[in-house]
């Protein structure tokens, strides 16, 4: 898998939500990650919404897809209701 992001949207990130997307991308990798359609923010391109463990934690990652890249728009710990879907799944 290749990723990409915006570096200036990744420091604003670790400052709000205290996650990297070097550690966003690791939750990819997780087999048992459950992947959501965004139709809410889905007006301009299509977004995704992904539910996965990193090394580190549970994470919600909001992503769309580049030309066979995934891109990372946001990444946060996972909340309560998210932890309640990957585990529904899982």
């Amino acid at each position: 898998m290749e990723f990409e992001w915006n570096e200036n949207k990744n420091v604003e990130n670790i400052k709000k939500h205290d996650v990297d997307f070097h550690e966003a991308a690791k939750a990819f990798y997780d087999e048992n990650a459950v992947i959501l359609f965004d139709d809410i923010n889905s007006v301009e391109e299509i977004r995704y919404q992904l539910i996965g463990i990193s090394p580190n934690r549970l994470l919600f990652v909001s992503y769309t897809e580049r030309f066979e890249r995934i891109r990372i728009i946001s990444a946060r710990k996972a909340n309560a209701r998210h932890t309640g879907i990957y585990n529904e799944f899982n």
